[in-house]
């Protein structure tokens, strides 16, 4: 049972930083949109992208993690997405950009279904929904902290060093998962 409390712990942790990662750019995105000189626009279809990607591969990620190791595939997509992440601060243009936002989409997209079943085998019907409950929490203080911790470090140091602060959260993350 204790690896089951602690399967949660991590498993928080990353879908923490799997919100984390998403909202980064909504808090910088005036930064972003001054310095590369975008219109609204470009903005709306930018903020699109990511949902488009993770709707359409979300079900993918299901049907994968019911056939593949869980375990690797949420390793994975944690260095898919927090690589990405990173990189968006490494962009030299709007393409750049909405590609590395794309490619986060891709690599959150196969966390979900993969965490859900590995804690759901853990935790049987005394603990699995005190276990889920605790796991979703992370989604909202996930967006809360980022969004504020963003837009400090935006203000601050300019909206690249947001995304290598999160991006880099997350590859150490993948080196402890």
């Amino acid at each position: 049972m204790k690896q089951a409390w602690w399967t949660v712990c991590l498993f928080w942790m990353i879908y923490f930083l799997n919100q984390a990662d998403r909202q980064v750019i909504f808090s910088v995105m005036p930064l972003v949109k001054t310095e590369l000189a975008l219109d609204d626009a470009l903005l709306g279809l930018f903020g699109s992208v990511f949902f488009w990607i993770y709707g359409v591969l979300v079900p993918v990620a299901g049907v994968l993690g019911d056939s593949w190791s869980r375990k690797r595939i949420i390793v994975a997509a944690l260095v898919v997405w927090s690589a990405a992440t990173f990189s968006s601060g490494l962009a030299i243009g709007y393409l750049m950009l909405v590609s590395l936002r794309g490619l986060t989409a891709f690599g959150e997209a196969f966390y979900y279904p993969s965490a859900n079943s590995i804690l759901s085998d853990l935790h049987g019907t005394r603990t699995r929904a005190t276990a889920m409950a605790i796991h979703q929490t992370s989604v909202y203080l996930g967006t809360v902290v980022s969004g504020a911790a963003a837009g400090w470090i935006g203000q601050t140091y300019g909206w690249r060093p947001a995304f290598y602060f999160f991006g880099g959260l997350g590859l150490a993350a993948a080196a402890l998962a």
